[in-house]
């Protein structure tokens, strides 16, 4: 029974993570058409300083709380969640409400001191008021996770996005010629009601169980938990968030600000920086989720088996997933390049994010496996080494921003881009390779995929003239090559299966399995 429950969590993570995947690009791709590239700008500078805040209101909670609840779980101990769970709602209120008043009676002197534009100062006064909502959301996350009830935080989730969108959606139309502050401040008031909503129905659900866990349960000898219990987990997993959530808010601030040292107008500026950020990045980005949830589900098995020595298996599972990740990622690039004009038409109506999109396409492998090497270097027990490197990589960025972009524009945005992306990968794959002496095969994971991809992208152009019929033949054709090059053989597709039906419980008091950048 437990085992099935395992599987039907990691399933709903999995499908819940693409389906939310899906509804962020294409309530992105909604929002640009209506506001344009200068209020995507405007709304991805608003949003730097919202990210930032959040950080601040809950990193380390969620991790906190669920490693606390599964304890308890583990022992049987249930009625001492209720402790968890209150000493966490008060530390999340603790520092949500100063995060909370900090942005209000300051949201005019960043306005007008950080991000330059004044048009940003209603918006974060609205974002501020659900700050203390999603800190107490994200601890009763942590309890439904550490208490294995995903769906219930899924569920939450949902309500959250669909209350988000509609007041959104009818607000915009119902202010269709307002100017791109008031529409902001809209899709603000869209947010923080949604949050607030999601909260309050989370609650809800959190005191249903937890009565239930009361009346059926007894204390053993943990009884209390302590407010210091929680601050020993969430401090030191906050610290690395504030770091970097700050470093990289004053990177989004700083880039429209070059690009205006380079000559361009304010409006110009932010519709460079909406394009890129905004626009272009997410779509590139968004292939990422069909990898995302299976790397979710693999690291505690590197975890596990890096834990018992078992250093076979770690190099046999972390080749597994950086062939996986290399057959996708040079699948989207291949795309991206090939069609990129298509793409950009077609989800934007702007053939300029499609010269935008074909240019960073290059960059997508090193992106996707970035963020995987991030896991495996968590479940690795390396999380000082990376977050030695991201803030090296930060600082990098920030001086480029501040030195190249004021003379060379919105190629010193790309130039950004790619050198970080670049020092990025190669300083964790060094990490990574001499952690397992794993040995890279560039020919079997990187050259193959380049020729199948090739072949099939350039037939797709030849057969068809219509973007999704190229889409589909490019797959077809694409998983053809791969299957006789040998780049994915039967058992590779078992033992992807294998991951989903053998998920193990990992002890989640030895290792971090997260990468809390946001929560």
């Amino acid at each position: 029974m437990r085992r099935k429950k395992l599987i039907i969590n990691a399933l709903v993570m999995t499908f819940s993570t693409i389906i939310f995947g899906f509804i962020a690009m294409f309530f992105r791709v909604y929002l640009s058409k209506k506001i344009g590239t200068e209020g995507m700008g405007l709304y991805q500078l608003i949003m730097s300083v919202y990210i930032m805040s959040i950080t601040f209101s809950s990193a380390g909670i969620r991790i906190a709380i669920t490693r606390l609840v599964a304890e308890q779980v583990g022992r049987g101990n249930k009625k001492a969640i209720k402790s968890i769970v209150n000493k966490g709602c008060i530390y999340s209120l603790f520092f949500s409400l100063i995060t909370s008043i900090i942005l209000f009676y300051g949201a005019e002197y960043i306005s007008l001191n950080f991000l330059n534009d004044e048009r940003a100062i209603s918006s974060l006064k609205i974002l501020s008021y659900s700050l203390p909502f999603i800190g107490v959301s994200s601890c009763l996350s942590g309890y439904f996770y550490g208490a294995r009830e995903v769906v219930k935080s899924v569920s939450a989730e949902i309500i959250e996005n669909l209350i988000m969108m509609v007041i959104v959606i009818l607000s915009i139309n119902i202010f269709i010629d307002s100017s791109i502050e008031k529409v902001c401040a809209l899709i603000c008031v869209g947010m923080a009601v949604g949050s607030i909503i999601s909260c309050i129905y989370a609650y809800l659900l959190c005191a249903l169980k937890v009565r239930t866990l009361n009346r059926t349960a007894s204390f053993s000898s943990y009884g209390e938990c302590k407010i210091i219990d929680i601050t020993k987990i969430a401090l030191p997993i906050a610290s690395s968030s504030y770091i970097q959530s700050g470093l990289r808010t004053i990177e989004d601030v700083l880039i429209p600000n070059a690009l205006r040292m380079a000559g361009t107008s304010l409006s110009t500026s932010l519709s460079i920086f909406g394009m890129i950020k905004g626009m272009a990045l997410p779509i590139i980005n968004f292939p990422a989720v069909f990898l995302s949830s299976f790397a979710t589900l693999i690291i505690p098995e590197i975890a596990e088996a890096h834990s018992l020595n078992r250093n076979k298996m770690v190099n046999f599972i972390i080749s597994n997933v950086f062939r996986i990740t290399f057959i996708i990622s040079i699948f989207a690039s291949g795309i991206f390049i090939a069609f990129s004009n298509d793409i950009g038409f077609l989800v934007y109506n702007n053939k300029e994010i499609g010269s935008i999109i074909k240019i960073l396409a290059p960059v997508i492998p090193i992106m996707y496996l970035e963020r995987i090497m991030d896991g495996i270097l968590n479940s690795l027990n390396k999380q000082v080494a990376l977050l030695k490197i991201n803030l090296v990589d930060m600082i990098i960025r920030i001086l480029i921003i501040y030195f190249i972009i004021p003379t060379r524009g919105i190629e010193g945005f790309i130039i950004v881009i790619f050198v970080s992306n670049i020092f990025n990968f190669t300083l964790n794959m060094i990490n990574v390779l001499k952690v397992t002496n794993l040995q890279f095969n560039i020919f079997s994971w990187v050259l193959k995929p380049i020729i199948c991809v090739s072949i099939s992208a350039t037939s797709a152009y030849y057969i068809s003239n219509e973007f999704l019929s190229r889409l589909l033949v490019s797959m077809v054709i694409y998983s053809i090559m791969l299957m006789v090059t040998r780049c994915v053989r039967i058992k590779d597709v078992h033992w992807i299966f294998d991951s989903f039906r053998l998920i193990k419980d990992v002890n989640v008091n030895s290792i971090k399995l997260y990468n809390d950048r946001y929560l």
